[in-house]
């Protein structure tokens, strides 16, 4: 838990000094002032892993990457997609030339859907 704590990194940056339950305390600010863009997200709850029988359809991660980079290919040039098959529907997506507008959109397209 030490490691994971992070109370060694950078004074403001580490999530150490963050309350454990912040229900406890609703009038602090949360908010972090160095927030960093990234050209990579995290769609997550895709699908639902109890619900995936690959006897039947031994392709199912392959087509949910495909329909994934697909959808994502209209918003700018994918440099790798990852399917998290352990995971409760993860799919990782990382734009090409460090494309941060391209993930902007993408995280806009893909929310509540």
């Amino acid at each position: 838990m030490q490691k994971l704590s992070r109370e060694g990194n950078l004074p403001g940056i580490g999530y150490a000094s963050l309350p454990m339950n912040p229900a406890n305390n609703p009038s602090q600010d949360y908010s972090f002032n160095n927030v960093t863009q990234s050209n990579c997200i995290m769609l997550s709850n895709l699908f639902d892993p109890s619900e995936i029988n690959l006897k039947t359809d031994p392709e199912y991660y392959n087509d949910v990457r495909r329909d994934v980079l697909d959808e994502c290919n209209s918003l700018g040039k994918v440099d790798k997609i990852f399917v998290d098959s352990n995971s409760l529907g993860n799919v990782w997506i990382k734009f090409a030339d460090n494309n941060i507008q391209s993930a902007k959109m993408a995280e806009a397209k893909f929310h509540l859907r």
